[in-house]
């Protein structure tokens, strides 16, 4: 792992503008509207999220003063955490990482559904042989940019500011739009979306209704922990302060947005109503301009969608690089083509891409009938929860962190209000995974209220589909290991001595020199 100080390409006004496109953006406007199926829970929903992030980017922030010269992010802290002499550790250290790796590969299937249920107003949704056409030919454009991605194509800054000027394009037209709507329907959103009930009639909400709007929303709320890798490259006195910053200003904005979305009309509607009821964000668009607004959102949705997916796969092939040549994974994913890229790794994240892709794509798709908007918010969903346990593991560091005195000045009272958070927050998403994965609710019959699982399709989605990626990982860890232990047979080295061989480019004790034996 390359941990040595690097040339700083950001200053620190150039890395919140990169933060605010990075993290704000289209999961926001893919999951913002399904809150208000909660009535004036929504609230809730929004503040235990943003409580949430706050406790992430403290984490991270704090972790990355520490380490404010070192690339990998929550891989990195990890291996600073944890004595790797122990397998247990070495185990905690690895799937912090491979976590971290697959992450972006599970919510691959979140972007073309979000851009399928877009060009579906296009169509007759009642024609299933239309929708299935635009299923396959939605998937088969990302499958296509997967793959010209492996090729290592890159977009020159300008396109990229391009693409971003035409994202926040598209979301500041839908929020003026959003105005028109609610002036046109005299505001009638801000009285049903606060309260209990719908049409006089009482909201059905469940408790695990409740838990997979969270874990979708929270998703839009997800990179914090990918920027803090960034802390080595940013020319600034306190990195903590420009993610506190960051965080400041992605709050705002979504709490803005979420409080002009609350004003529209929005479910199904009724025969009797002057105005159009919004039951998707691309309605917005179609309600106020028709075919001509509509056509600038999916234009704007198929752009952003294409500049997020190329050069995808390279980037997040990357995460692999350091935990290859740690020793985490077999040094079989370190060999480099003609390129010089590293082709293996390429293709294994290209495979899992694909795989994962397809699978969350589909399943997500399954029900009676064909709900775009229902199918986003299920991937949504799975990806979240992959983020809520990337997250899991960042605490479960920060207080190792903490116990071991690497964090600056623990004892002053910021440090022990940040842990104090922290630690709430760490119960609230133990709560919020084992509820998203065994669905515990509520039934009333007779008069009495049992408990019962409410299981469904897309709960066999998440009890297998993410806990199978992680087994694959460490499949592949033990061969590692396997490898190691080989290596030391027929080296006669001590695991130390192998670690400072000249077969590894780096070794365990090069993240952490006081547990170098020759220091």
């Amino acid at each position: 792992m390359n941990t040595k100080t690097t040339q700083k390409h950001f200053s620190s006004r150039q890395f919140i503008t990169f933060g605010i496109n990075y993290i704000a953006g289209f999961v926001f406007v893919a999951t913002a509207l399904s809150l208000f199926e909660l009535g004036p829970l929504w609230i809730l929903v929004f503040l235990i999220s943003t409580f949430i992030a706050l406790a992430v980017m403290l984490c991270y922030s704090k972790m990355s003063e520490s380490s404010s010269e070192r690339f990998g992010g929550p891989y990195i802290y990890a291996s600073e955490a944890f004595e790797r002499k122990k397998l247990t550790s070495r185990m905690f250290i690895f799937i912090t990482g491979w976590n971290n790796y697959i992450g972006p590969l599970i919510s691959s299937a979140t972007v073309p559904l979000f851009l399928v249920s877009v060009f579906s107003s296009f169509i007759n949704t009642d024609d299933r042989v239309a929708q299935w056409i635009l299923i396959g030919f939605g998937l088969a454009i990302f499958v296509f940019l997967t793959f010209i991605s492996t090729l290592g194509y890159k977009l020159s800054k300008g396109l990229i500011f391009s693409f971003a000027l035409i994202k926040w394009l598209v979301i500041a037209t839908a929020f003026i739009l959003a105005i028109v709507l609610i002036a046109q329907s005299a505001g009638i959103g801000f009285q049903e979306n606060y309260l209990l009930t719908y049409k006089s009639k009482p909201r059905k909400i469940s408790i695990t209704q409740i838990i997979q709007i969270t874990t979708a929303f929270f998703y839009s709320y997800g990179g914090f922990e990918d920027l803090s890798v960034m802390s080595p490259e940013v020319k600034t006195k306190s990195f903590k302060k420009n993610l506190s910053l960051l965080f400041i200003i992605v709050f705002a904005i979504y709490a803005v947005g979420l409080l002009i979305l609350s004003g529209l009309p929005l479910g199904a509607t009724n025969n009797s109503e002057t105005f159009k009821r919004i039951q998707g964000y691309s309605d917005i668009y179609r309600a106020v301009g028709g075919i001509t607004t509509l056509s600038f959102f999916a234009i704007g949705s198929l752009s952003n969608s294409i500049a997020s997916r190329i050069s995808g796969i390279i980037t997040n092939s990357f995460k692999l690089v350091p935990l290859s040549e740690d020793g985490y994974l077999s040094k079989y994913f370190l060999v480099k083509n003609n390129k010089n890229k590293f082709s293996r790794i390429i293709y294994l994240t290209l495979i899992l891409s694909l795989t994962l892709m397809v699978l969350v794509f589909f399943v997500s798709l399954i029900s009676e009938k064909t709900d775009f908007d229902l199918a986003i918010r299920r991937a949504a969903g799975i990806s979240g929860a992959s983020g809520l346990f990337q997250y899991v593991l960042g605490f479960i560091t920060f207080f190792v962190y903490y116990h071991k005195g690497k964090i600056k000045d623990k004892t002053n009272w910021k440090n022990i209000v940040s842990l104090i958070i922290q630690a709430v927050s760490f119960v609230l998403i133990i709560i919020i995974l084992f509820l998203f994965f065994f669905p515990i609710d509520t039934k009333t019959e007779n008069n009495q209220t049992y408990i019962i699982l409410n299981w469904g399709v897309e709960n066999t989605l998440n009890i297998a589909l993410y806990p199978v990626v992680l087994l694959l990982g460490y499949i592949l860890f033990f061969i590692a290991e396997h490898n190691t232990k080989k290596e030391l047979q027929e080296a006669k080295l001590t695991p130390t001595e192998l670690f400072y061989s000249s077969k590894r480019k780096t070794s365990f004790y090069n993240l952490d020199p006081d547990m170098n034996p020759k220091s």
